[in-house]
């Protein structure tokens, strides 16, 4: 028996969502500035945002300005370069923001997948070898 083909797993369907949906928001990342924020007291606040084809991790110090909860916000913005270094860390008394390029986790999510897709298409050629 024939192992069924790739085109008909899930997983493979499920890949191609997520692919789409990370080629989105780095694409939607070029032109648009949107950040989510909570602050569970008045010392700290943490912050992931998109911008620039970067998602970023802040942790801000104080501001009178802020109250504890949580926040959205979005404005439109120029789009930059396609393709910026794949990740940077800047780090201040204990607190820090890490970016991570767009592009930096669709390699990574693709070498995971594709190599998932192998060693299940490897399991499945064996199991239909043996019936």
């Amino acid at each position: 028996m024939k192992p069924r083909p790739l085109y008909k797993w899930k997983s493979f369907w499920l890949g191609i969502l997520v692919l789409g949906f990370l080629g989105w928001a780095w694409i939607r990342s070029r032109s648009h500035y949107e950040r989510v924020g909570w602050s569970l007291n008045l010392e700290r606040r943490y912050e992931v945002s998109s911008c620039w084809s970067k998602l970023s991790f802040d942790s801000i110090t104080y501001n009178p300005s802020y109250e504890p909860g949580f926040y959205y916000e979005r404005e439109d913005i120029d789009g930059r370069r396609w393709f910026p270094p794949a990740v940077a860390v800047t780090q201040k008394n204990w607190l820090g923001s890490v970016s991570v390029a767009h592009w930096i986790i669709i390699l990574h999510f693709l070498a995971v997948w594709s190599t998932w897709l192998f060693f299940h298409w490897k399991r499945e050629r064996k199991k239909s070898a043996s019936s």
